[in-house]
């Protein structure tokens, strides 16, 4: 015989409280897959190890520190039988999934760290021809390399100009042969 499942609907409507519209608007939902036992109010008292309760709630605090309304929820999938733990993203339209080998592996994950904006940006910044050399090696003869050059790169916009630090010039301590 297997022990009776209590759901979070029943526990709800045991304790009065109405089932539709209750949930505000939320800009980022935070979906942990929880498979341990469920007690009422899972996401405030579960069984998640200390570093992992920590994670989350940083997470969340650091997600409401950018002015974004953000929902943690833990859920459950029964029908998959797996030793991996997912964590869902639901944020801007997309839904993004983080797998785990388990909740430790969780803690160490930052989904603030980069948007894909700032990625383009980056690249945007900082892969353009105003910060790229060109290297050409062989017995070459350097107008029509020169002119080669020209030929394939010679239409590229240069880019945003970039703040450089300084020059960072590698010392030869002696004779470098690569033969």
């Amino acid at each position: 015989m297997t022990p009776e499942r209590t759901y979070c609907s029943d526990l709800c409507l045991a304790s009065g409280e109405p089932l539709l519209g209750t949930a505000g608007q939320v800009e980022v939902w935070l979906l942990l897959e929880y498979k341990l036992t469920w007690k009422p109010k899972a996401v405030q008292n579960n069984d998640l190890a200390a570093a992992t309760r920590a994670w989350l709630d940083e997470t969340v605090a650091a997600i409401k520190a950018t002015g974004r309304k953000v929902r943690p929820q833990f859920i459950r999938r029964p029908e998959i039988d797996s030793t991996e733990i997912n964590l869902f993203v639901a944020r801007d339209g997309r839904l993004l999934r983080h797998r785990s080998t388990g909740y430790a592996a969780i803690a160490n994950l930052d989904i603030n760290a980069a948007e894909l904006e700032d990625v383009k940006d980056f690249f945007r910044q900082y892969y353009a021809p105003s910060n790229a050399s060109l290297a050409i090696a062989g017995d070459i003869d350097p107008g029509k390399a020169r002119a080669l050059a020209e030929r394939y790169f010679g239409d590229l916009p240069p880019g945003p100009p970039i703040n450089r630090i300084g020059r960072m010039d590698s010392e030869l301590s002696g004779d470098v042969s690569l033969a």
